[in-house]
């Protein structure tokens, strides 16, 4: 499905709309403009939008994103291949397929047919065998869904605006700083509720709260590893998948780099493959130079071609086209941590009750995968979502925003 229309595509709204024309120099109204403003048009965000238009199907909603594309960390190739988020696993992922349903995007199975490949650090290979089991990808790539949820959402999307104040007024309203990324020009906008759908570590050093949120609340925010920040995704796109006529799944597992873990990653549509291609995750130093470019990000590109050929023979080595996405490049995903991460175990870690603790009387909700027990996974932005339209649309209800 294609993606909604951004609000840059249409006539900009008048004063008394929605405050001040920001390129006027004029100053903002605080004229309520939303029942509900949605920071983030992410998986998350896409779907407590999405949730709002069912729970509260008259609420004025309002997504601000500060890309200049929807999607989060959900983004494809031209070529449909995802280099963000793109496996579900659905003996687990229940509300995500609900999810992908109302969006009407379906999944195929990761392909595992074939035996694969593990690589020991001095280039030795053996084979083993597949590392899939339930995994399924959606078809179009992830971000489909996304565009899907929009598209059904009652929401307008304004794109390449990022949220960097957010305030509670003394009639019970909030106010939110924005400004454009392009010009820097600053709006506020003001609406009874928010949910903040972005990583908490992200929220904790973009965006002042006024009265500042709960001390252990920020610290939680501030400790949380960002989902992907450290990762780095290299999808080499070919004519066919010549290793499946060879026996080979396309997995495989690396003890030497700079690829640690790769899979076919071709795009099926309709049980027929369309081109092929192959996928793998970096991570540490690796993932770093991919985000600086030049000439390292093309070391590490090179020495990943060298490695698919030892791994699939020299076929691997000729890709038709190579596509890297750094998520630790990416402004609006990786921030440099300002406290100590959480150990993985720990309760600070993904999941912690202090990251979907409410604020503001409950006007101030947070969603994104990190704040919920699901690994970092889509499943838990889904979540997240549904959670937090649950909860800001009894408050709409509660304020007078609309008729539930």
């Amino acid at each position: 499905p294609a993606a909604p229309s951004s609000s840059r595509d249409a006539a900009p709204p008048s004063a008394g709309q929605h405050g001040a024309d920001p390129m006027s120099g004029q100053l903002p109204t605080t004229e309520l403009v939303a029942d509900a403003i949605i920071v983030g048009a992410g998986l998350a965000g896409a779907t407590a939008a999405w949730q709002l238009s069912v729970l509260a199907p008259h609420a004025r909603v309002r997504i601000i994103e500060a890309r200049e594309r929807v999607g989060g960390r959900l983004v494809n190739t031209d070529g449909s291949a995802d280099l963000g988020a793109a496996w579900t696993w659905p003996s687990n992922d229940k509300h995500l397929a609900k999810a992908a349903r109302a969006a009407d995007v379906r999944s195929v199975p990761q392909w595992k047919d074939g035996s694969a490949v593990v690589e020991r650090s001095g280039g030795e290979c053996a084979a083993s065998r597949t590392p899939f089991t339930e995994e399924r990808r959606f078809m179009g790539g992830a971000v489909s869904v996304v565009h899907g949820l929009l598209k059904r959402a009652s929401a307008t999307v304004e794109t390449g605006m990022a949220v960097d104040r957010i305030a509670l007024l003394a009639d019970g309203t909030m106010e939110v700083g924005v400004r454009s990324g392009a010009t820097g020009a600053e709006q506020t906008l003001v609406a009874r509720t928010v949910i903040v759908a972005a990583p908490p570590r992200l929220v904790a050093q973009r965006i002042t709260f006024d009265p500042a949120l709960d001390e252990s609340v920020a610290d939680a925010q501030r400790r949380t590893p960002i989902w992907m920040s450290d990762t780095a995704k290299v999808v080499m796109s070919y004519d066919d998948a010549f290793w499946r006529e060879a026996g080979k799944s396309g997995s495989a597992f690396s003890q030497r780099g700079p690829l640690a873990q790769i899979w076919d990653n071709t795009d099926e549509e309709m049980g027929s493959r369309v081109g092929g291609s192959l996928a793998g995750f970096c991570f540490g130093e690796d993932a770093r130079a991919l985000a600086r470019g030049g000439a390292g990000a093309e070391a590490v590109l090179s020495r990943a071609r060298a490695q698919l050929k030892n791994l699939f023979g020299f076929e691997a080595s000729k890709a038709q086209a190579v596509t890297a996405q750094s998520w630790s490049s990416e402004e609006w995903t990786h921030v440099e941590p300002s406290a100590p991460e959480a150990p993985a175990d720990s309760d600070l870690a993904f999941g912690s009750p202090l990251l979907r603790q409410s604020a503001f009387g409950g006007r101030l909700v947070f969603a994104g995968t990190e704040t919920e027990d699901e690994l970092g996974h889509m499943e838990g932005a889904v979540v997240s979502g549904m959670r937090t339209a649950q909860e800001v649309s009894s408050t709409i209800a509660v304020s007078g925003g609309v008729s539930l």
